[in-house]
This record gives C-alpha cells, sequence and structure tokens, in this order.
C-alpha cells in the first residue's frame, strides 16, 4: 500500500503501523487514501505524530565533502564572531557619542553598527536614541525609510521606543487629524466641482 498525502503544515508527519508491522509515512491531518475495490480493508492502525522542525536550505553546503562542511561551517562561524565583535565595538562608540550629547555622531555609528547581520536590540535602540534626539524630536518616525526599519525591528527595541514616543505621536497624530478635518471640506467641494464637468 502506499499512500501520499499533503497538508497545511509540513512539519508533522503521520507514522502509520498495521499489526504485520509494516510502517507509512505520511503527512499528518490529510484524509486516508480510499481503499481500491476488491482490495482488503487494513487491519487497525496505530497512528505516532512527529513533529520535524524545519530546516534552512542551503545551496552552497550541497555537493561538499565532510571535510569541506566542517571547514566552511567553521568559516562561517569565524565570520559571524568578527561580525558580533565590530557591531559591539560600534555601539560602544555610539553609546559614548551618545553620553557625550553628540547626536549626529551616534546616529552614525549605530546606523554603521546596524549594517551588521547581528541581532543587537542595544544598537536598534541606541540608534533611535540618537535619531530622535533622545526622543525629543518626532520627525524621524515620519520618514519612510526609517518607519520601515522600525517595523522590521526587534520587538523588544520596538517596545521600547514606543514606550518613549508612543503618546507624542499619538498627540500628532490627533493634530494631523485636525488639521485635515479644517482643510477637507473645501477639498472636496473643489474636487465635486471639477467632476461636475465630466
Amino acid at each position: 500500500m502506499e499512500e501520499r498525502m499533503m497538508d497545511d503544515d509540513p512539519r508533522l508527519v503521520k507514522l502509520k503501523r498495521t499489526k504485520e508491522g509494516e510502517t507509512d509515512v505520511t503527512e499528518a491531518g490529510a484524509e486516508d487514501a480510499q481503499t481500491p475495490e476488491g482490495a482488503p480493508a487494513e487491519e487497525t492502525e496505530e497512528e505516532v505524530l512527529f513533529d520535524v522542525p524545519e530546516e534552512e536550505y542551503d545551496e552552497d553546503l550541497v555537493g561538499l565533502t565532510p571535510t569541506q562542511l566542517k571547514q566552511e561551517l567553521e568559516r562561517r562561524k569565524r565570520l559571524e564572531e568578527e561580525a558580533r565583535a565590530e557591531c559591539l565595538k560600534l555601539a560602544e562608540e555610539g553609546e559614548r557619542a551618545l553620553a557625550e550629547g553628540d547626536f549626529e555622531k551616534a546616529e552614525s555609528f549605530f546606523a554603521q553598527a546596524a549594517v551588521y547581520p547581528v541581532s543587537e536590540v542595544r544598537v536598534e535602540k541606541g540608534l533611535w536614541i540618537a535619531r530622535s534626539k533622545n526622543f525629543s524630536d518626532l520627525a524621524p518616525f515620519f520618514v519612510q525609510e526609517h518607519a520601515e526599519e522600525f517595523a522590521r525591528g526587534e520587538e523588544e527595541a520596538r517596545a521600547f521606543v514606543l514606550e518613549q514616543v508612543a503618546p507624542a505621536l499619538e498627540a500628532e497624530r490627533e493634530q494631523i487629524k485636525r488639521e485635515e478635518a479644517e482643510v477637507a471640506p473645501p477639498v472636496l467641494e473643489g474636487q465635486a466641482e471639477r467632476r461636475a464637468a465630466f
């Protein structure tokens, strides 16, 4: 008997065992395949579910010998450690500049540190402190590039920044709504007049 079933969650695998000791591995959650006419129905089955972790596929590692694989993984680990050390060094420089009150210099250091593919919450926090001049300038939050960067940031860093600026941003939003309400009627009337010609 051969069964091939699909499911929405590719990480779950269903293992079926019959009395005779046969096993079949299928994806969990799928409906049982129907027995063809004339074929004897299967006897009772025991089902066991395994959660298979997803592994990231890396094409660069395909075809390497075990020695080459070990060397490549060691090289990658060394590069990651070097990147982390450089990121932390830049973060320390940024923190020194913040302590001196030089927000522009601090932002430069933190922005350089943020380029490294190392997740450092302190870098993101420092970048936003410097960028917003210790949360006294809300203008950076209205720059699309910065807003998108903020949205992709670490949860802990976003929570920290929002804790500092959420009330001020909410007040700014309400002010914009009031200004929009004042301007909207004449603009809508003008649009209606222009459309009436068509």
